[in-house]
């Protein structure tokens, strides 16, 4: 009866030390997720989101002192400057008589073949009159050079009948022409006669190009705006938005002091060699550059054209035109199915006209474009792709390598490559395969990362391990060089793509020890010894280090292992871990835990004889 009466209080017992035990398991068990989760004194208190800090301080100093070695000019200097890029007189070739305007200054020599040849050098004045001496005075004001040729020829012919007379421009004039419009600086340019519109409009942008080069930023240029009583209100601290116009390319204009307008359509000059539509400048010209307007006055080309874009449209606009403005088809264009996508007169609908590149470039068909209209060329799959991969490093004969689509294996190219050399590190070999994604954005290791952990559902610890993960990934294809060229084990073999690299590293001959040792680094590997060896070239044990926590990190894989009973190969290196250092309370919470669950042991014990009597 009395033993029956033990077992309730056998169970009653047991019930009440379980929790116990249970509580000192949990608290173990947290303690160790502290160590864990605790910042790594060693480093910084961060978890590594932000480990482009100091890369970023270094790029802001390096601009920092860039922006110290900007000169800055006075005016004065500016001026100088300018005068000084101005180059001298550059001629696109001979000049045509016949559409060369003369002017004041232009400078003639007159030549008189007889029996006493006469000659002599003289200019066009102000007025547009040519002084010939002994001859008079002579009109050319806005006529051409074959006029005034014809014109010099008749009236010294007058004077001396048996020569033959000849008239020569020995040096174009220059003139003073104004550039208005959005420009850089509006205002009048000193040009010459055989400089076209676009030298006009170079120079009314030359001091923008000299301000980009600085690198200074817009809105450190712009003052503050200040209200009565000199305070700068919050919201206007910086001027954050800037109206920016954009000058158009084919919509320039030229006006003549006589009254008539020119078009002026740079684009078309650049692209198709059209010297009509980049005229010479005369005397009095003012050339206007309004802004560039696509709105609802656009036409464009897109796909398999050497030069895509987006253009203001002009009225004498063909397909013609912009395919020389675009620079022709691609190699790889669909010559045979292309399009023209025009919109219907009720603004919401679009009719599809197929187009015959081949015809427009070979002067068979034509089109004229209207306003909106988008033409399309069509892509040819090209299935004679270049795919290439590259050896780098210790093989026979490093460099590039064609290889078929999804069929070279990696054992092949090395074949090619006339294998390692003797100093080839094998087990230390990588392949680096590029992101070929069309996405850019993808690209951004920061931007993959979060795509690819949002919807993981991982706690805080998770999330920061994984981030320690991106923040050390390459794209590297896994792949054990050792296995298959030292091992021959042909399933180790790899299946190469377009633009993979081929690391062979050279042997280091070595291992390095680090952690706690007296001088860590390098140690001259040799055939044999196992890790205490190098550990003692490396000046043997700290103070502080665990001797019985020593890991080997094997070349290659980077794995870590125990370094006991490990065999040491090439490349390898050995950790010394530190030793735990922890407060005196530590231990006696320890001795206290232990002293508590033997206790309960015990008494537990004393039952369970006692229930057995």
């Amino acid at each position: 009866m009395y033993r029956f009466l033990r077992v309730p209080a056998f169970v009653s017992l047991l019930l009440s030390v379980a929790p116990l035990i249970a509580q000192q398991i949990e608290q173990y068990e947290g303690r160790r997720e502290s160590e864990r989760l605790r910042p790594n004194r060693f480093l910084f208190e961060e978890t590594g989101e932000r480990k482009d800090l100091l890369q970023r301080y270094y790029q802001n100093l390096f601009l920092e002192s860039a922006k110290g070695k900007i000169p800055k000019l006075t005016p004065y200097e500016e001026d100088l400057l300018l005068k000084q890029l101005k180059p001298t007189l550059a001629m696109e070739g001979p000049i045509d008589p016949s559409q060369y305007i003369v002017g004041p200054f232009d400078g003639v020599s007159v030549n008189l073949w007889a029996g006493i040849p006469l000659s002599f050098s003289t200019f066009i004045t102000p007025e547009g009159t040519l002084i010939i001496p002994t001859v008079g005075e002579i009109s050319v004001a806005g006529r051409t050079l074959k006029e005034v040729k014809e014109i010099v020829a008749k009236e010294v012919g007058k004077k001396y009948p048996k020569g033959e007379v000849s008239a020569t421009l020995i040096s174009p004039r220059t003139f003073i022409v104004k550039v208005a419009g959005v420009v850089s600086k509006p205002g009048a340019y000193i040009v010459s006669s055989v400089d076209r519109v676009d030298k006009a409009i170079f120079l009314s942008n030359l001091s923008a190009i000299l301000d980009r080069e600085t690198q200074i930023p817009e809105q450190l240029m712009l003052p503050p705006r200040r209200v009565d009583g000199g305070q700068i209100p919050m919201h206007y601290r910086y001027e954050e938005f800037t109206v920016e116009h954009k000058p158009s390319l084919r919509n320039i204009q030229l006006v003549r002091a006589s009254g008539d307008t020119l078009n002026v359509d740079l684009i078309r000059y650049y692209a198709a060699g059209d010297v009509t539509s980049n005229p010479f400048l005369q005397d009095g010209d003012v050339v206007i550059v309004p802004s560039e307007d696509l709105e609802a006055n656009t036409v464009s080309i897109q796909g398999a054209v050497r030069l895509p874009g987006r253009f203001e449209y002009q009225p004498y606009d063909s397909l013609s035109l912009m395919f020389k403005i675009a620079n022709g088809p691609a190699a790889a264009a669909n010559l045979e199915n292309a399009e023209l996508v025009r919109l219907r007169p009720d603004g919401k609908t679009y009719e599809k006209i197929p187009i015959n590149i081949r015809k427009i470039l070979s002067g068979e068909m034509d089109l004229a474009l209207q306003p909106n209209d988008r033409i399309f060329v069509r892509w040819n799959k090209n299935l004679r792709e270049d795919h290439t991969v590259t050896i780098k490093g210790e093989v026979q004969h490093p460099g590039d390598y064609a290889i078929s689509r999804y069929e070279t294996m990696l054992s092949e190219v090395i074949e090619q490559a006339g294998g390692f050399t003797s100093e080839a590190a094998i087990s230390e070999c990588k392949i680096l395969r590029k992101n070929n994604s069309e996405d850019t954005l993808a690209k951004n290791a920061d931007y993959a990362r979060l795509s690819e952990m949002r919807l993981s559902g991982m706690n805080k610890a998770e999330r920061e391990y994984y981030t320690y993960e991106s923040a050390i990934r390459r794209d590297f294809v896994s792949a054990d060089f050792k296995r298959l060229f030292v091992d021959g084990e042909r399933t180790a073999d790899v299946t190469l793509r377009n633009g993979d690299v081929i690391l062979v590293p050279s042997r280091n001959r070595s291992v390095y020890v680090s952690g706690q040792v007296a001088n860590p680094g390098y140690v001259t590997y040799l055939t044999g010894p196992d890790y205490k060896y190098y550990i003692e070239k490396a000046g043997g044990y700290s103070r502080a280090a665990d001797k019985d926590k020593v890991s080997l990190i094997k070349a290659g894989t980077k794995k870590w292992v125990d370094a006991e009973g490990q065999a040491v190969e090439e490349g390898d290196g050995i950790f010394v871990f530190l030793r735990p250092e922890r407060a005196v309370t530590y231990y006696f919470a320890l001795v206290r835990d232990i002293l508590t669950v033997a206790t309960a042991g015990a008494t537990l014990y004393f039952l369970i004889s006692q229930a057995r009597r």
